[in-house]
C-alpha cells in the first residue's frame, strides 16, 4: 500500500483534511458532464469549492460571468498571459483561449 493508499484509509467517510486540502480535477471533452458532476459533488460535499476559470469563448444559455467562467475577450486574456497571471493555459477550439485560473482571480 502506498503511501497516499494509507493516508486515505485512515480518513472517515464525510471528515475532511484541515491539514492536507485535496484537489480533485474533472477533465472530460465538451458536452462530457464536467458541469453535471461538478453541482452534484457541491451540493454532496458543500466543504468544497470550485475554481473558477477564464475562457475567450462567448458565454452558453444560462452561464455567468463570474460564476461558471471569466468570459474575457481574446486581448485581455493575452495580456493577462504575457503578465503571468495564469498557472497554464492553453489554445483548444478553432483558436479559443482557455485556461486554469491561478494568480489572482479579475
Amino acid at each position: 500500500m502506498s503511501r497516499a493508499q494509507s493516508r486515505v484509509s485512515r480518513v472517515s467517510p464525510g471528515r475532511a483534511l484541515a491539514a492536507s486540502p485535496l484537489l480533485v480535477l474533472i477533465s472530460a471533452p465538451s458536452g462530457g458532464g464536467k458541469t453535471t458532476l461538478c453541482q452534484q459533488l457541491l451540493a454532496a460535499r458543500p466543504q468544497m469549492t470550485r475554481a473558477v476559470t477564464c475562457t475567450t469563448r462567448p458565454p452558453r444559455d444560462g452561464e455567468r460571468d463570474g460564476v461558471d467562467y471569466y468570459f474575457l475577450d481574446a486581448g485581455s486574456f493575452l495580456k493577462r498571459v504575457q503578465a503571468g497571471n495564469f498557472l497554464e493555459h492553453a489554445t483548444v477550439v478553432r483558436k479559443q483561449l482557455w485556461h486554469s485560473q491561478g494568480r489572482g482571480a479579475r
